[in-house]
């Protein structure tokens, strides 16, 4: 785990050490075309592999596992070819944006690294990630600026991220794709529906729901509010993203394999959950504490007087992104102990409660009134969703029965 952490934590002060020069080179306008764009991929990711990706981890049989990959491999490769389709009528037939050409290779690439990061993790490689979280960090750094600087506008972030991707899913490709080598696939497409089903029709759709929590509200700021506001918002949201998008997906992928292994010796998983999120409320509390009081100041310190409005958009979501941060490292707890049925109604719930903030303050009142709202009730959303993996954890961490993941 500290392999995996110290490369990710290296990879986060790079983009974090990046984002006060980008963020004096591009406007509030700029980035909210970025912030739509990005938007629109973490959909396509989540229907990439039907979220097959994170099966990999679950069996016993390595060459089980590895047949997974293959799969999702194999759908990553079908829903970027449609992307790319799709992005091809809306340029040429609806006129949109040329950039959005870009949205086939962006999908494959970090499609691809998602079902790599998690096959790594399966076979404890850990600094194959880390590297490869090092790589994709200065890359889009160093692109993003270079083409910043010669004036390329929203292209140069788009370019940016895209770069960063192809380097991270070349590099993970030459170091893994030969330990994913099988001669035969083990699972046919009727036995992998059949054992590993809920991630494909429930997990997927659970996951499409959790998405409005992220790129649904920008999407929808994007209808309501002008480019600018959208920009601010996905600022903000991007800067107290970064622990959860780097050292939470860490952790999230290192309890998910120890949790997973407990959990197929038939071992209670909840000390483990009890142990986690304790320090990681306790570690991050004075983090987001200092951005709830300071953020507006520090916002226009490191990143420019004209990022003033963000700063105070992220102080208003600090206690939302400090359960957050909680929240999405144990957020697999779900799939471990198979209660994705239920997973998918909690956020269902979830999804109706933002999408009808978004809609009744987008149609009747103001942008600041969207965001004091929003700062009131994801809070208390993340505070139920905690409690409930707190339950699960407790009351079904330990199985009864075998599962028909471990078999």
């Amino acid at each position: 785990m500290a392999v995996l952490t110290g490369g990710t934590a290296i990879a986060q002060l790079i983009t974090f050490g990046g984002s006060p020069i980008l963020s004096r080179i591009f406007t509030e306008e700029e980035y909210g075309s970025y912030g739509i764009y990005t938007s629109v991929i973490s959909y396509f990711l989540v229907i990439g592999a039907l979220r097959l990706e994170q099966a990999i981890i679950l069996p016993k049989s390595d060459d089980e596992a590895k047949s997974i990959a293959k799969w999702a491999i194999r759908l990553n490769t079908y829903t970027s070819s449609g992307a790319s389709v799709l992005s091809v009528f809306a340029v040429f037939i609806f006129d949109l944006s040329y950039y959005l050409l870009l949205l086939g290779p962006t999908v494959f690439f970090m499609g691809l690294i998602n079902i790599y990061y998690n096959y790594s993790v399966r076979i404890k490689s850990f600094s194959y990630n880390s590297k490869a979280k090092i790589w994709i960090s200065l890359m889009v750094v160093f692109v993003s600026i270079v083409l910043g600087y010669f004036n390329f506008g929203d292209y140069g972030l788009i370019l940016g991220m895209l770069s960063g991707q192809l380097i991270g899913g070349a590099y993970l490709y030459t170091v893994l794709n030969k330990k994913l080598y099988i001669e035969k696939a083990i699972l046919s497409w009727k036995e992998l529906k059949k054992k590993y089903g809920q991630f494909i029709f429930i997990n997927t759709p659970n996951a499409l729901f959790d998405l409005t929590e992220s790129a649904g509200i920008v999407l929808l700021l994007g209808v309501f509010f002008d480019k600018s506001n959208v920009g601010a918002y996905f600022f903000a949201f991007r800067i107290l993203k970064l622990p959860l998008g780097l050292i939470g997906t860490s952790i999230f992928q290192v309890f998910y394999k120890e949790a997973s292994e407990l959990y197929g010796k038939r071992e209670s998983i909840f000390p483990l959950f009890k142990k986690l999120t304790f320090k990681l409320g306790l570690y991050s509390f004075p983090i987001f504490l200092g951005l709830f009081y300071f953020s507006e100041d520090l916002f226009a310190i490191v990143f420019g007087k004209e990022w003033t409005e963000a700063g105070r958009f992220a102080g208003y979501f600090a206690p939302w992104f400090w359960l957050n941060f909680i929240a999405s490292t144990i957020s697999c707890i779900p799939i471990i102990v198979n209660k994705q049925n239920l997973a998918f109604m909690v956020s269902i719930f979830n999804t109706v409660i933002r999408l009808l903030i978004i809609l009744i303050t987008g149609f009747y009142y103001s942008f600041e009134v969207l965001i004091i709202t929003l700062a009131i009730v994801q809070p208390i959303i993340m505070t139920m969703n905690n409690f409930w993996y707190y339950y699960l954890a407790k009351n079904f961490g330990q199985p009864k029965e075998e599962s028909t993941y471990l078999t």
